[in-house]
């Protein structure tokens, strides 16, 4: 993958089933996120994106992209706080499709919540 195919998203919080498939019909930006992933540049990417839009998604594969993007939330919440916004998160498995291989991944849907 690509520096410029990867694509960043997070949430922090709680909610059932049914709320998480409102928000992913909802999110219309998926991020991707690698182990190698920059959690500044997430981080930015994560408030830019929530300043102008309502929901995001982070989709991750592993435990050290799981890693990246809950600490670009997290830097993310710092500055959106400020701004006037926090940031709630609903992380939820799915099923991707890599290479003809089924994979289970976290998506965490992240969604803008005002203060």
């Amino acid at each position: 993958m690509s520096k410029k195919d990867e694509i960043l998203f997070i949430i922090i919080g709680n909610c059932n089933f049914m709320e998480v498939e409102i928000f992913m019909e909802k999110s219309e930006i998926v991020f991707r996120v690698a182990k190698e992933t920059d959690t500044k540049k997430l981080a930015s990417a994560i408030f830019s994106n929530l300043k102008n839009t309502d929901t995001l998604t982070l989709s991750c594969l592993g435990v050290p992209a799981v890693n990246q993007a809950i600490k670009s939330i997290i830097t993310a919440r710092s500055s959106s706080i400020s701004n006037g916004f926090d940031i709630a998160s609903y992380p939820h498995f799915s099923e991707v499709t890599i290479e003809g291989e089924e994979k289970t991944s976290i998506s965490i849907v992240l969604k803008k919540e005002m203060v």
